[in-house]
């Protein structure tokens, strides 16, 4: 690292401090018992901080819009994402519709990205940070993979799903949700789960609201945050010049702004 004032060395030491690390230790006992000592000395090694005293989160001057953004470079294919600013740890924002079949293998909507070349498209809901985002990769499109993404939220919005098609997801989430994790990651989601103060009552509670999810309160969900006239999506999509400057001219007034990588 550069020892500059303002380079990654200054970084490293606000950072790097007794007080600063919480560490996690997994496995069996006996490895636990030969590991503890090691770590409180590693500890030890730095140098004393206390981090509510010396440590202050940076102020972040976010742009009023989100981005809409293409970045180029040395590929002949493109990475197109569109994230929605959500509702964060709420069931209803956990987007049935995310595993539906409603949305995927019956319609053309995800699918038409495969079918148009893609390698593949996903969507994914963060309940933390209440971020739901769409993306494909390996795309040889760019202009015709934002508009399903326009399609897929309108599809929601619409509110062309059933009872038994909710019930179905909700299923499949509940499967994700209670899926057995072996003893690792199940003790490093347990530490992740102690940081952010996120207790085992807080998700028995989720899952709960979870079930008990209806048609009706997701087609409201999806008005209130997919909702045309609501906050605009943010856009980044890598591809190469050519192919960003032709979506452009496609785009028109809606034309990306673009950098290169």
């Amino acid at each position: 690292m550069k020892n500059t004032a303002g380079g990654p060395s200054a970084l490293g030491r606000l950072l790097l401090k007794r007080g600063h690390l919480k560490i996690a230790l997994v496995g069996e006992s006996s490895a636990l018992d030969r590991a503890a000592p090691l770590a409180a000395g590693l500890e030890n090694c730095l140098p004393p901080g206390s981090a509510a005293a010396e440590f202050t989160p940076p102020v972040l001057q976010l742009p009023p819009e989100p981005p809409f953004e293409g970045w180029s470079t040395a590929t002949a294919v493109s990475f197109v994402a569109r994230a929605f600013q959500y509702c964060v740890n709420h069931p209803v924002c956990l987007g049935p519709w995310r595993r539906s079949t409603c949305w995927r293998p019956r319609s053309s909507r995800t699918v038409k990205i495969v079918k148009g070349g893609a390698y593949g498209g996903f969507a994914l809901y963060g309940a933390e940070d209440g971020l739901f985002c769409l993306g494909s990769y390996r795309d040889p499109h760019v202009v015709s993979t934002l508009r399903v993404y326009e399609a897929a939220a309108g599809f929601i919005r619409s509110g062309s799903y059933t009872d038994e098609d909710i019930k179905e997801a909700v299923l499949q989430i509940c499967s994700e949700i209670d899926k057995p994790d072996p003893p690792g990651p199940a003790a490093r989601k347990a530490f992740y789960r102690g940081i952010i103060g996120l207790r085992d009552a807080a998700r028995e509670d989720y899952k709960t609201r979870l079930l008990a999810i209806s048609r009706d309160q997701v087609r409201s969900a999806a008005e209130t945050y997919f909702s045309a006239t609501g906050k605009p999506p943010a856009v980044a999509v890598i591809s190469g010049e050519d192919k960003l400057k032709a979506a452009n001219e496609t785009l028109g007034t809606q034309a990306l702004t673009l950098h290169r990588i």
